[in-house]
Formats: C-alpha cells, sequence, structure tokens
C-alpha cells in the first residue's frame, strides 16, 4: 500500500543529520530534497513515519526551516511526551527514510502578499514562541526577503536558555547584517545578557521599542506571530488595538498569524 502511493503522493527522503538542541526534548533533521520540490518561506510540509506496530504511516504537518534554494530540507521539532509520532521521531537516526508529501502547505497566504511590492521604510517584525520560530528560519535565509524590507527584527522567546535554537546563526546574522536585530527573550531564567520577560509585556511596556530603538507602528511594520496560541491571541489583541489588521478577502492586512499548533 505504502509503496504503490510513493510516486503519486510523496517521496521517500533520507537523514541526513540530526541536531540535538536540547536532549529528548528539541532537534533539527536535515533531509535530502527532489528537485523538483518547490515551496515558499513560510510554508509547511507533512512529514511522515512508519508505525512499525501495524506497518501504517502516521503524518504531522512542521514549517520547513531551510530555504528554497538550499539542496536539502530542515525541519525543527519539539518532543511530545507519550506522543505517538513522537515517539518515532526521538528513535530517528541518520541514514534513515523519512517520508514527505509532495503537497505544500501555506501557513499564512497573505503574508506572502507582502513580497510581493516594496514599501518605503517597510519593517518586518517576526516574533515567536519555541518551535513557532521554525518558518522564521527559512524567511532570514532567503535572499529574496531582503529586497523587500529595510528592516527585519525577529524576537523569539523561550522559557529557559538551553531552548533558544539557532541562537548561533541568528547572533552572526545580526552581528553582520544592520538591517536585522535579533532578540532573544526568556520567560523562567535569568541571563545578564537576555531578557526575562513575556513578548506581551515587552510590546506593552515599550520596552521591545526601546531596545529595537524602532517605533512599532502599522503604518510602516508588517507584523508575524508564530507559536503558543494564547501568546498569539493576547498579542492579536494589543496589536489590534494598535491599529494592525489582518487580511480580509482582498485586502492585505499588516499582521499575520499561524494557523496550526504543534
Amino acid at each position: 500500500m505504502i509503496e504503490a502511493k510513493l510516486s503519486k503522493n510523496y517521496t521517500s527522503q533520507i537523514i541526513e543529520n540530526i541536531k540535538i538542541w536540547k536532549n529528548d526534548s528539541l532537534f533539527s533533521i536535515k533531509t535530502t530534497k527532489d528537485a523538483s520540490y518547490n515551496f515558499q518561506p513560510g510554508q509547511f510540509a507533512r512529514l511522515g513515519l512508519i508505525n512499525q506496530n501495524n506497518n501504517t504511516l502516521i503524518w504531522r504537518a512542521y514549517s520547513i526551516v531551510s530555504a528554497p534554494h538550499e539542496d536539502f530540507l530542515e525541519f525543527y521539532y519539539t518532543i511530545i511526551n507519550k506522543g505517538e509520532f513522537s515517539k518515532i521521531l526521538l528513535n530517528l537516526k541518520e541514514n534513515d527514510n523519512i517520508f514527505i508529501e509532495k503537497s505544500i502547505w501555506v501557513l499564512n497566504d497573505k503574508s506572502i502578499c507582502w513580497t510581493k511590492y516594496k514599501e518605503k521604510n517597510n519593517k518586518l517584525w517576526l516574533i515567536a514562541t519555541g518551535t513557532g520560530l521554525s518558518a522564521y528560519i527559512s524567511i532570514l535565509r532567503d535572499h529574496k526577503t531582503w529586497k523587500y524590507f529595510d528592516k527585519i527584527f525577529l524576537i523569539h522567546s523561550t522559557k529557559f536558555l538551553d531552548e533558544l535554537s539557532y541562537k548561533k546563526e541568528l547572533e552572526i546574522l545580526s552581528k553582520t547584517n544592520k538591517r536585522f536585530k535579533y532578540l532573544p527573550v526568556t520567560t523562567r531564567e535569568k541571563s545578564s545578557t537576555i531578557s526575562e520577560t513575556r513578548i506581551t509585556s515587552l510590546v506593552m511596556s515599550g520596552n521591545l521599542e526601546t531596545l529595537t530603538k524602532e517605533k512599532l507602528d502599522p503604518e510602516s511594520s508588517k507584523i508575524m506571530l508564530c507559536g503558543n496560541p494564547t501568546m498569539v491571541l493576547e498579542m492579536r489583541k494589543i496589536l489590534y488595538d494598535r491599529g494592525f489588521y489582518t487580511s480580509k478577502q482582498h485586502i492585505t492586512g499588516n499582521l499575520a498569524m499561524e494557523r496550526y499548533w504543534i
């Protein structure tokens, strides 16, 4: 059954690398990629793994971390306790096979419209908690992103310091690209260089604008929210009150939010 559907619905890829960010908790995998596989930053794919107990495929959706021009696919995930899919993920090894559905899913279709035109003083704010960071790495790695935004800010919140995955990559980008600023925050661990606060508090207090030296205004800013649904809902209300709005029908808004949570 699996072989019969292989060429039509999905492909079998090889896991080339497994990065452990936090033992038994946070991982990234890199897989091979078919030359015909195309996607845009901010989109996600469904990954399939075989349940050895009944020889069936289990599917879960994950944002693509890699950029479209890279010759591999990369995914970032957290292990869910007692999760059926997570049990298989935790036992993956390099050179194992993984199935990737050919269909590409859109995280937020209207946000992609932002890259179709260039506005004066155009700022992009990428706000994420936990593994909501995934799609943003793809956006930042994509060369086209930098053609449409004058400045880009990434705010990534985790509970603890060792959960700030991709921190080194983002710090290097922040140092080498004056148009980019990386602002990591934690909620349960203090650090001399990283703020201990919630994203909502950072915005409402005005400290986000102080730290970035930029105004968070709806006239020149585009904002993306990814991660914990509570954060997304709270931030949506805060930003609505400031004049931000999501896309509706033929109107492209300046606020985009992810549509799912894993």
